[in-house]
């Protein structure tokens, strides 16, 4: 009897909670819906195109209609175009979400163009039946009559982990300016003040889920006059010994003490508590083009610590195998999320913290 009960209670939330995230999609601001794009050369997509564009409470807004032919050719444009689109620097602005129909006419090989976009942060969806692809798909869904393949494993996308994931964020980040923050702000302000000339806060551009900028907070390690960039232009990272690391920011990026004030990052809804982390502008724009799929790190809101951070790649990444090897645990941890999970890498943070960390400098 209490078995049912719960099984009864936990459907009855679900639904519930779905319930309030579709109207919240449909009601609140612009910002809570989707900005999708379509890929098709015939009925399928256009079909998908007017769906969508008739139901509303989706919460999808098409933002284009692409034909397929197009990228399929091999001038290069179109390639170029999508990969404009896909970190947010094209004509119509940010994507949370590509939909790839079947061709209708065999103007495009689907294949091709799921090579092309899962290495990107927008969520690729595959439009039509499994039988029919020839591809390995994780897992399939239905939007109103339209099965929608998914090419990679999505537990950050089923609306019940977001909800979970999101209040958790505002419970532990309220608690920790609450009951930490609120004196020990203080005191690290001092410090920093006392140490060095120039602000308290550091603030610098990094990209959040789908590529979407925002200001990161930290507090300021390094002196004013510090260069980010080398004599060649390239992004500078923190390297041990660093003589741009002041006495107080050495002792706060050791102890993690700098990130505290991102904590108000994820309250404005911008970071996790955990997740990948974000990179500066630069280094994004740099790595991009070296490693295939790192912008799939984006797929997911960055975190204060991650998964690859209490593996060990945290800090300077010296080599591109050391990136590469960041971005695979990046990856795994999209692909895997569970609430247990993000428990287990905030305990590892908070151990590191106090037992050190030979990365953290």
């Amino acid at each position: 009897m209490q078995l049912r009960n719960t099984v009864t209670y936990g459907v009855f939330w679900r639904r519930l909670m779905r319930i309030n995230l579709t109207k919240a999609s449909v009601f609140a601001k612009k910002k809570l819906r989707k900005r999708a794009i379509i890929i098709g050369d015939g009925s399928t997509g256009k079909n998908l195109l007017n769906f969508l564009r008739q139901h509303k409470q989706y919460g999808y807004d098409v933002v284009k209609y692409i034909n397929g032919a197009v990228i399929a050719k091999a001038n290069g444009r179109a390639a170029k175009k999508i990969n404009s689109i896909a970190i947010g620097n094209g004509a119509i602005g940010y994507i949370d979400e590509v939909f790839v129909a079947q061709s209708d006419r065999n103007s495009y090989n689907l294949h091709e163009i799921i090579s092309l976009l899962r290495k990107y942060a927008v969520r690729l969806r595959v439009v039509g039946k499994q039988e029919m692809t020839g591809q390995s798909f994780q897992s399939m869904t239905m939007l109103g009559e339209f099965p929608l393949l998914s090419v990679r494993n999505e537990p950050l996308e089923n609306p019940d982990n977001l909800f979970v994931k999101r209040w958790f964020d505002v419970a532990f980040s309220v608690t920790v300016l609450l009951l930490i923050c609120s004196w020990l702000f203080p005191l690290i302000a001092i410090l920093v003040k006392i140490n060095s000339r120039g602000p308290v806060f550091f603030k610098q551009e990094r990209w959040g889920k789908r590529n979407r900028r925002f200001t990161c907070l930290k507090f300021r390690s390094m002196s004013l006059a510090s260069c980010m960039e080398d004599q060649n232009g390239n992004f500078r990272q923190v390297s041990k010994g660093d003589k741009r690391v002041t006495a107080v920011g050495r002792l706060l990026r050791r102890t993690n003490l700098d990130e505290l004030p991102q904590f108000i990052n994820v309250l404005a809804g911008d970071m996790s508590v955990v997740g990948p982390r974000p990179h500066a502008s630069i280094m994004n724009l740099e790595s991009l083009h070296t490693i295939d799929a790192y912008l799939v790190r984006h797929q997911a809101k960055p975190g204060i610590t991650g998964w690859a951070q209490v593996n060990g790649f945290r800090g300077e990444s010296r080599d591109v195998d050391q990136l590469r090897a960041r971005v695979k645990y990046d990856v795994w941890y999209i692909e895997h999320w569970s609430f247990l999970l993000d428990l287990k890498i905030i305990a590892l943070t908070v151990v590191k913290m106090f037992t050190g960390d030979k990365k953290a400098y």
